[in-house]
């Protein structure tokens, strides 16, 4: 199965509770915290890994096992794969609800998924917009090839009676069957979105509290 976990790393930003947090992590990852300069991203690059390492080991898991990882804002969020299966993917994205970017929906989303966005008032139209964001995002960080994929060769549509999120086409390179889990994060200022290979996904992300 597919375990998600997400954590609030404001408790960070605090320099005593950063650096019991930093000294849990191995070298790479300080070097890397080291380089940043703005202290919530320091946070952010901590805490994820930490978030992690807290999911290995409740989970029992050796450092094979597949997993992703993202960031935004407050939230630091890891899914991980439990099953062992050699190769399987899976791709995570959180983004904290800001505005709707409708420059980037029209250079980047496909033509039916802004008319799903547009199809609201204005006020349920930014929200949609980023649940659209999280779920390509974590199809593109799932197949590895990130922006090298062509942006308009693939989209999402929701099956009627399951309510779930599927992809109405995708590249010609990816012919395997993709599925996808979608999070709304606190009172909606966030979502979250899981894609992956295999369809057993929890239902809801476990919370990790710094």
């Amino acid at each position: 199965m597919i375990k998600t976990w997400i954590a609030d790393v404001t408790p960070l930003y605090e320099a005593e509770t950063y650096r019991r947090y930093y000294c849990l992590v191995p070298d790479f990852r300080k070097e890397k915290a080291d380089k940043i300069t703005v202290w919530e991203k320091k946070a952010q690059s901590i805490g994820v890994w930490v978030l992690l390492q807290k999911m290995r080991q409740y989970y029992s898991l050796d450092e094979q096992a597949n997993f992703n990882l993202s960031h935004s804002g407050k939230y630091v969020l890891c899914s991980v794969d439990d099953s062992g299966t050699k190769g399987a993917e899976v791709g995570c994205d959180v983004e904290m609800v800001g505005r709707y970017h409708d420059k980037i929906a029209n250079r980047y989303f496909a033509e039916e998924e802004i008319d799903w966005i547009n199809g609201k008032q204005a006020l349920e139209r930014s929200e949609r917009f980023y649940r659209i964001w999280v779920l390509r995002e974590s199809f593109l960080k799932a197949t590895r090839k990130g922006m090298q994929l062509d942006m308009k060769t693939f989209a999402f549509h929701r099956k009627d009676i399951e309510k779930k999120w599927e992809l109405s086409r995708q590249p010609k390179d990816f012919g395997k069957k993709y599925y996808f889990q979608e999070y709304r994060v606190g009172n909606g200022e966030a979502r979250a979105a899981v894609c992956a290979d295999r369809c057993e996904f929890s239902k809801t992300m476990k919370r990790f509290c710094f």
